[in-house]
């Protein structure tokens, strides 16, 4: 008899999530960048470097679950 195992989802429907958290720290980067240099509000400095955070963190995720799920 012929095994088979059935690879889980997890894998891809995770790293999508993640790469959607990335990408939306990315565009709150970058739109936090432009009021900056739009106004001179120095507050939207903090707000960047967190979106920027997010992204990076998101991003490493996604690598990292596809890593972590890879049969």
């Amino acid at each position: 008899m012929a095994e088979t195992t059935q690879a889980s989802d997890k894998s891809l429907g995770l790293s999508i999530t993640f790469g959607v958290i990335a990408l939306l720290g990315t565009l709150g980067m970058l739109a936090t960048s432009y009021l900056y240099a739009l106004n001179g509000d120095h507050q939207m400095q903090l707000y960047s470097g967190v979106a920027f955070a997010v992204a990076v963190v998101g991003g490493g995720l996604a690598i990292a679950v596809l890593h972590m799920f890879d049969n």
